[in-house]
């Protein structure tokens, strides 16, 4: 399951966030709807409690994929989410 995410950081960057998410199995669409809202919560949140420099070093070291899982582990099960693109402002596809 991919989403796409648009957040601003704490010092104004906007910020396009791409994330990946492997399942252990099919997901109800139900389920995949409620994670797509929660995932979106969760980075929108911690975006915002940051500057760019910060957000991207989670990222980097894949601290936010991790703090991520716990959450959408208790709609379904699954195996891995990644962050597999990040975009800032300037290099938006048009």
């Amino acid at each position: 399951m991919d989403d796409v995410i648009d957040v601003t950081t704490l010092d104004g960057q906007d910020v396009r966030v791409k994330v990946i998410i492997f399942a252990s199995g099919k997901i109800a669409r139900d389920a995949e709807a409620a994670m797509r809202t929660q995932i979106r919560k969760d980075v929108m949140e911690k975006a915002s409690k940051m500057n760019l420099e910060d957000f991207l070093r989670e990222i980097l070291f894949k601290k936010l994929a991790s703090t991520l899982g716990p959450n959408l582990k208790k709609i379904a099960p699954l195996r891995r989410i990644e962050i597999r693109k990040l975009e800032i402002k300037e290099n938006f596809a048009k």
